[in-house]
């Protein structure tokens, strides 16, 4: 669907320094993971092998280092479910690869006629809610024991017009 071609040029990327790339398996033994996403490598990679053949997982490096693995996948057309597992380093490229997120999104919602992006976050993830947030993602509901670790999550989304 999305060549990474495309997304370095979109996300305006500092390529080749900064670039997106097809995501891969091994990738999630590479980044560096938070606690929150360390507690759920598994299933990432279930999903993410799962989902991989439909052309919208990446993985952002700048050098050789992962800063992030995201995407979306089509639940049926105009929603899609998007995802983002951070690296615990992506403090140091926040304000970079936040503009990056805006700009995929509002890439994909276009290219793809989205009308709801949603996501998941864990409700003790403070800093991935208030990211989801800042990209414009709105609390819809409390999902009660939601995760495999049965932790409280937020469903959030972007409707567009």
């Amino acid at each position: 669907m999305f060549s990474p071609e495309e997304l370095n040029i979109v996300m305006r990327l500092n390529y080749p320094r900064q670039r997106a790339v097809r995501w891969l398996p091994v990738h999630l033994d590479l980044i560096t993971l938070n606690e929150f996403d360390a507690e759920n490598i598994e299933m990432y990679r279930e999903n993410l092998i799962r989902v991989q053949h439909t052309g919208l997982c990446f993985s952002v490096f700048d050098k050789e280092k992962i800063y992030a693995i995201f995407g979306l996948w089509e639940l049926w057309p105009g929603v899609c479910e998007c995802f983002l597992i951070p690296s615990a380093d992506i403090g140091k490229k926040v304000h970079r690869f936040h503009r990056a997120s805006l700009l995929f999104f509002d890439h994909a919602v276009n290219k793809m006629d989205i009308k709801r992006l949603q996501i998941v976050v864990r409700s003790d993830n403070v800093l991935a809610v208030e990211w989801a947030e800042r990209c414009y993602f709105i609390k819809e509901g409390l999902m009660k024991n939601w995760s495999p670790q049965l932790v409280d999550s937020f469903i959030m989304a972007r409707i567009e017009n």
